[in-house]
């Protein structure tokens, strides 16, 4: 019976060892203080997901580096931020500027660390006042496009230059028709 009962100690310890000391997902504290993995324990890979960032409107778009948005606005602004033209004494976008203004809003949305300035300008005739009230028109008119196409509010900023900034300095119907626009500035949000 003697032997019986060391072998019953023998098992029985055995058994608790196993039990207490057995699951493959604890860590065994190594001397340098840091967690090591058992032998038997498979470590799954690591997949590194990029940053993301969440719109307003809930789109998650990948982080990207200063640099990187720096090109995407640089590139932007040759590509799709064209200047929309406006009529004489107008306020009204025109039909032809819908699809641009589209491209515009959507790219926007996709770049929420993008802001955009919205310059409404005018030709040089009529008062200085007159002017800059036309010009802030002009471009809340683009920014009410914008945030009725989901652009965020915090996106936009207008300025009116009225008649200061002429593209074309030049005193006929021509270089009027290209100053009355409204002319869009990217910058990475604060």
């Amino acid at each position: 019976m003697k032997g019986f009962g060391k072998l019953f100690i023998a098992v029985s310890i055995f058994s608790v060892l196993i039990i207490s000391g057995g699951c493959a997902k604890h860590a065994i504290k190594g001397k340098a203080g840091s967690n090591v993995q058992q032998a038997n324990e498979v470590a799954a890979p690591v997949v590194k997901k990029p940053a993301a960032t969440t719109t307003a409107k809930g789109i998650i778009t990948p982080e990207i580096s200063i640099r990187e948005l720096k090109n995407k606005i640089k590139n932007a602004s040759l590509n799709i931020f064209k200047d929309v033209h406006f009529d004489f004494d107008k306020a009204i976008i025109k039909n032809g500027d819908l699809s641009l203004l589209n491209n515009m809003a959507q790219w926007l949305i996709k770049h929420p660390r993008v802001k955009v300035r919205i310059e409404g300008n005018c030709d040089e005739r009529g008062t200085e006042e007159y002017n800059i009230a036309l010009g802030w028109r002009r471009a809340n008119v683009v920014k009410n496009y914008f945030l009725a196409a989901g652009v965020s509010e915090d996106q936009i900023s207008t300025v009116s230059y009225g008649k200061d900034r002429p593209l074309d300095p030049a005193h006929n119907p021509i270089a009027w028709a290209k100053n009355r626009r409204d002319h869009f500035t990217l910058m990475i949000k604060q």
